[in-house]
């Protein structure tokens, strides 16, 4: 498969996400996940504006969110986020749909 990463809703709030569609071709049918792989929790919100990166062999999704309590607002500010890709039934899985809530070590290239 190729797989298309996209963000979408609106960035400056909880409602921003990540989604996932998939095709045989690059020039598609594309085919989306019913869900998103990537969406808010209560530390982080609107996880978006993605990319898919490779350290090591081991897949990632670099990544920004809000800290969840100042989306958009005075003070607030999107932060880098990094989580691991796992593989479930054909579909990329990111942790349990959520940014992870705490600090993870950077991936080791060999």
């Amino acid at each position: 498969y190729f797989y298309m990463f996209y963000s979408g809703f609106t960035y400056c709030n909880a409602s921003y996400g990540v989604g996932i569609a998939r095709s045989h071709s690059p020039l598609g049918p594309f085919t989306r996940r019913s869900a998103p792989i990537l969406h808010s929790n209560g530390t982080w919100a609107g996880p978006g504006h993605n990319s898919f990166v490779r350290a090591g062999g081991v897949p990632y999704l670099v990544y920004h969110a809000w800290d969840a309590p100042h989306v958009c607002s005075d003070g607030g500010s999107r932060k880098l986020m990094l989580d691991r890709i796992r593989w479930s039934g054909g579909w990329p899985v990111i942790n349990n749909g959520t940014p992870s809530v705490t600090a993870r070590p950077a991936p080791r290239v060999p």
